[in-house]
């Protein structure tokens, strides 16, 4: 390792703490894998605690918004029209300083638990979600 502010050699791999043990989420996310089942367009994941994860809906992209609640966080992913999947990330306005932090923690745990993402669908807010998603098309 030479000097400076970042490790150059890779360094130990830290775990964020995040518990996605829940065979639901598995289970859901290969739901929406399924080419086969048209039911299950998105999986929407948020907290059971502070460190885990759990199903909060799997279903057709045309009803995720009606499910989501500006006081929770939301991780999961989607099946694009184009046939490709992207990860979700979305920090409801009313969720606060100390839970945003801890969500912007777990981020990357999510979308690396979710194979087969080629990018994000992210927003800080509802309204800043509900933009990203439609930029997808």
């Amino acid at each position: 390792m030479s000097g400076g502010l970042f490790r150059t050699d890779g360094g130990n791999k830290m775990s964020s703490g995040l518990d996605l043990s829940d065979p639901e989420i598995a289970a859901g996310w290969a739901r929406v894998r399924d080419d086969a089942d048209a039911d299950a367009e998105f999986l929407l994941l948020t907290y059971a605690s502070k460190n885990k994860l759990a199903v909060a809906a799997v279903g057709t992209l045309d009803g995720m918004s009606a499910v989501m609640v500006a006081d929770n966080v939301y991780f999961g992913g989607l099946k694009h029209s184009d046939g490709k999947f992207y990860a979700i990330y979305c920090v409801g306005d009313n969720v606060g300083g100390m839970a945003k932090a801890r969500a912007g923690m777990h981020k990357n745990s999510v979308v690396n638990a979710l194979d087969g993402t080629v990018g994000e669908v992210t927003g800080m807010g509802m309204e800043e979600f509900s933009e990203s998603l439609a930029a997808l098309g």
